[in-house]
């Protein structure tokens, strides 16, 4: 064989024992094999079929614009109205006790023997219906008695007077009242009259109501 025949013998092994490596050693591409999947799954590639569907995006929900001239406003304040056909207390008007002094002093000459009045005279003019009211704190252990007397104009044609234990918190209760209710009227007038025998001092409420009638009405607590 000659040299030249060798050297081409050669070169012919080398070549067949390159093809063979890289062929034994060709990797697949991951990213080939992956859009064959995907031509496969959907039918595309190059002896037609139908493309694969566009992806459609998801719609962008849309944000109503701010006004920023907007400006927030405070909610009226709810009122309540007053319920209708409520009655008002009204207070007695005032009134000219020298009026019906001239009445009283008889009465207590009469009724308060021995006595003298305890505290200033009360007086208004009152409605049917309305009341005159003083405090008064009675002595412990029955060391002074007390009448009350009460006299209105002839228009007032019935006054009833009642002594009240005023001792918060608790309810009030009435220890004492006028007999009948006439005008004029008398609570524990003498012999008969009222002592607090408790121990300690006790504080009433003297009131004075107008039963029946209207006008001008004056009462005076005596003790003695």
């Amino acid at each position: 064989m000659s040299k030249q025949t060798r050297l081409f013998a050669a070169a012919f092994s080398f070549a067949v024992l390159g093809a063979s490596l890289g062929v034994g050693c060709k990797k697949e591409d991951p990213n080939t094999a992956a859009n064959a999947n995907a031509t496969a799954t959907w039918g595309y590639g190059p002896n037609g079929g139908t493309a694969p569907p566009a992806t459609t995006a998801a719609p962008t929900a849309t944000v109503p614009p701010t006004n920023p001239t907007a400006t927030a406003t405070t909610p009226p304040t709810a009122t309540t109205a007053a319920p209708t056909g409520t009655a008002t207390a009204t207070a007695p008007a005032p009134v000219d006790a020298s009026v019906l002094q001239p009445l009283l002093t008889p009465l207590a000459a009469q009724h308060a023997k021995g006595a003298k009045p305890d505290g200033q005279a009360f007086a208004g003019s009152l409605q049917q219906g309305q009341s005159l009211q003083q405090n008064l704190q009675l002595a412990a252990g029955g060391a002074r008695c007390y009448t009350v007397l009460a006299v209105g104009a002839p228009s007032v044609t019935a006054i009833k007077i009642e002594m009240l234990s005023n001792m918060p918190p608790l309810p009030p209760v009435v220890v004492a009242q006028s007999q009948t209710s006439a005008n004029p009227s008398v609570l524990a007038g003498s012999p008969n009259c009222y002592k607090n025998l408790l121990p300690i001092p006790g504080m009433v409420l003297v009131k004075v109501t107008a039963e029946a009638g209207s006008g001008p009405v004056m009462a005076q607590v005596y003790s003695k």
